[in-house]
């Protein structure tokens, strides 16, 4: 039977072997970031709000920035981008469009931020700039292209867009002048009657606009002025 000494060695040699094969066994780093993600595309999880402290005011864009982790914003964008892409009224989309542009640049830093990233597909860049084109609202398209370059998803600073509606803009004026002069004018005959403008833009407006009234003769169209 072990004496008193040779049990407190043996409770010692006992207690050094496990207090060893925990410290060089064991994963004593930082505890994980609350900030993971739980799926490759999935918004990461934030840690829980300290209600001791007195939140302050926050703007429309930090509201939205704040609240990431449920994915507000995504849910909000996404909503708008269905009733662009979907509704087959004009004005319902163009009024999801400027709702969109109002939280364009919380969505835009919330991507970068959890993504790194922004999807290739802004509807409200990609739709609402040729909608007000082709109603013929200039100021309201530039002033679509001037929103969405703020918020960074052109990667010339809506330079393109602005020669573009330029050159769409004078062939559309040039056409409606042209057409007020001479109503029920032969659509295929258009391009010869104005050489001077873009050709491209002139056939978009003449296929697309809604500033004129087609009526079918043969294989093409007499155009009017609406």
């Amino acid at each position: 039977m072990l004496g008193v000494v040779e049990m407190a060695t043996l409770i010692f040699f006992v207690g050094a072997i496990i207090f060893l094969a925990w410290l060089f066994g064991s994963d004593h780093s930082k505890p994980e970031s609350p900030y993971k993600y739980e799926a490759k595309n999935e918004p990461p999880q934030l840690p829980p709000l300290n209600y001791d402290v007195e939140p302050e005011p926050m703007s429309d864009e930090e509201y939205f920035l704040s609240r990431r982790g449920t994915g507000e914003i995504y849910d909000t964008y996404d909503r708008l981008c269905y009733v662009i892409q979907n509704s087959k009224s004009t004005a319902k989309r163009l009024a999801a469009c400027e709702e969109s542009y109002e939280i364009l640049p919380a969505f835009v830093r919330a991507n970068l931020r959890d993504f790194g990233n922004i999807p290739n597909s802004i509807p409200c860049r990609d739709y609402g700039v040729e909608m007000y084109m082709r109603q013929g609202e200039w100021a309201k398209a530039r002033s679509a292209i001037e929103k969405c370059a703020a918020a960074g998803v052109y990667d010339d600073d809506g330079q393109e867009m602005y020669d573009y509606l330029e050159r769409y803009q004078q062939a559309a004026q040039a056409a409606l002048s042209f057409l007020e002069k001479n109503p029920g004018y032969l659509q295929r005959n258009l391009y010869k009657a104005l050489p001077e403008v873009d050709r491209d833009c002139l056939k978009k407006f003449a296929r697309s606009s809604q500033l004129i009234r087609k009526e079918p003769q043969g294989n093409t169209n007499r155009l009017y002025v609406e």
